[in-house]
């Protein structure tokens, strides 16, 4: 069963060098008390350093001080890894001035490379990508000087071109549901998008890495199965955190 800690104790179990995974949405689903917890810890102590971020879509809310998209601009992270910056003004910012590795893959491509590393596959095959940006033949999806990692490399198939996507290995998921109920299974009533969420928890089962959820209630009883999006012998810790931010969606472009 999951262990119930609160937001300072779980980003506690972040590391330097560690690979963060997150379930946003660009403005949805941020797992705010979480973030703001991880930015008040590397402020106070300069700890975790070196991170990488890995999200499917993006994070960030198309303004600047999101609390997701801060950890970035302090200078913790070394790398990003996502399919969308647009929603992330200081981070494109960052990118353009040469500050941060970063690297930009087609979002379908990234949530399927997810799936794929559930199920253990090293890595996701696809013809998505052929001959745009994505193309080892232009490298456009490494995004600046500092972004030199081979994260796609051409394979033939059957006389095809396909391309090799690396699935991703985190080492800790940060993701926001709306509730837990008495025996640690997860919900999203409340949220607008469910995402990648059981798939990304699927993942860290096979890596080995650690499941953290920021939830909005616990629930006295217990779950229907059909309402559980993710079981709780997927989820290692829960953060019980009233709602202090509202979703930062398009109607702040």
């Amino acid at each position: 069963m999951p262990q119930f800690i609160s937001a300072a104790e779980a980003v506690g179990l972040i590391r330097d060098g560690d690979c963060v995974i997150y379930n946003n949405f660009l403005g949805m689903n941020n797992a705010e008390q979480l973030s703001i917890a991880l930015n008040e810890r590397y402020e106070k102590t300069g700890h975790p350093k070196d991170l990488t971020l890995y999200c499917t879509a993006g994070l960030g809310g198309w303004v600047k001080g999101a609390p997701c998209e801060k950890i970035i601009t302090l200078g913790a992270v070394k790398t990003v890894i996502m399919s969308h910056y647009g929603s992330m003004p200081e981070t494109a910012q960052m990118i353009l001035d040469n500050k941060v590795e970063a690297y930009n893959l087609p979002f379908g491509v990234m949530s399927h490379a997810v799936r794929a590393g559930a199920a253990g596959h090293p890595y996701y095959i696809s013809d998505a990508g052929l001959n745009l940006f994505v193309d080892p033949k232009y490298k456009g999806y490494q995004l600046n000087e500092q972004s030199k990692q081979e994260l796609v490399e051409e394979i033939v198939i059957d006389g095809k071109r396909r391309l090799k996507y690396e699935t991703p290995r985190p080492d800790v998921a940060l993701l926001k549901a709306s509730s837990a109920d008495a025996l640690g299974n997860i919900s999203w009533e409340d949220e607008p998008v469910i995402g990648d969420a059981l798939s990304i928890a699927q993942l860290m089962r096979r890596c080995g890495g650690k499941v953290i959820v920021q939830v909005k209630r616990v629930l006295e009883t217990s779950r229907r199965p059909s309402e559980v999006v993710i079981p709780s012998t997927l989820v290692d810790y829960i953060c019980v955190c009233p709602e202090r931010h509202p979703q930062q969606g398009c109607a702040h472009r």
